[in-house]
């Protein structure tokens, strides 16, 4: 068989036993998908501003970092989870940087300035340096910077990277592209860990949609508390 074509049965199969596997903890993450797709069902095609179009262009692209993150943990892809959470981060950083100072919209979507590469291009740096000087000024970013943190190595060809493929004996397996953790519990702790890290960059974006729509949308904010207690009491039980 074509070695790519193998590759992508591989996945496949995989895909349907993770989901198997996983059908506690894949309930969370409908609802939080759920969470991320109902404050854009109540937005205006006509945008107001420059900053509603970069904090949505933001927010779609985070939304679409949660589905592939999530997609690649259910074919045993762990490097590129973390990769692809620690993209999300970014954008939510991105967000609440020009939430919190809206003429700084123009400045990201123009993405050539002097000031794009000082603010924009390294926000996790940027945040951090500023969560130093005005600590109340960022409170949602510290959590998601050490999260940033924990997946940033797993974006590179780290040393870390390479260790998530399997290898028994110390042997190279050749063709073999799936990562995953040593046992189940680890594996759900990484899925739950996902989803929270997810859930907490959403919590800049509704910043955003309280002030746009001006009343709180009361179900959505249950929806959300719901949500966190539920990821709460997982990862204590995995």
């Amino acid at each position: 068989m074509d070695k790519f074509l193998e590759f992508i049965s591989n996945e496949e199969k995989i895909f349907l036993e993770n989901q198997s596997k996983l059908q506690d903890e894949y309930a969370f993450f409908v609802i939080l998908d759920d969470i991320y797709q109902k404050p854009i069902q109540n937005i205006d095609s006509k945008l107001d501003s420059k900053k509603d179009l970069a904090i949505l262009l933001l927010y779609n692209l985070t939304h679409f970092n949660l589905y592939f993150s999530i997609s690649c943990f259910l074919k045993d892809h762990l490097s590129e989870v973390l990769f692809h959470c620690r993209k999300g981060i970014d954008a939510g950083l991105s967000a609440y940087k020009i939430i919190l100072e809206p003429n700084l919209a123009s400045v990201y979507l123009d993405g050539k300035s002097k000031e794009y590469n000082k603010i924009f291009k390294h926000i996790k740096n940027h945040i951090k340096e500023g969560i130093k000087k005005e600590p109340d000024k960022y409170l949602l970013a510290n959590d998601l910077i050490g999260a940033y943190e924990i997946c940033n190595p797993y974006s590179h060809a780290d040393i870390l990277t390479v260790n998530l493929l399997p290898r028994q004996n110390s042997t190279f397996e050749k063709f073999y592209n799936f990562q995953f953790p040593e046992d189940d519990k680890k594996y759900k702790q990484y899925f739950v860990a996902t989803l929270g890290a997810f859930l907490k960059i959403f919590y800049i974006f509704n910043l955003f949609f309280d002030e746009k729509f001006k009343v709180k949308d009361t179900s959505l904010e249950n929806s959300i508390e719901d949500l966190r207690l539920k990821l709460e009491k997982e990862s204590q039980n995995v």
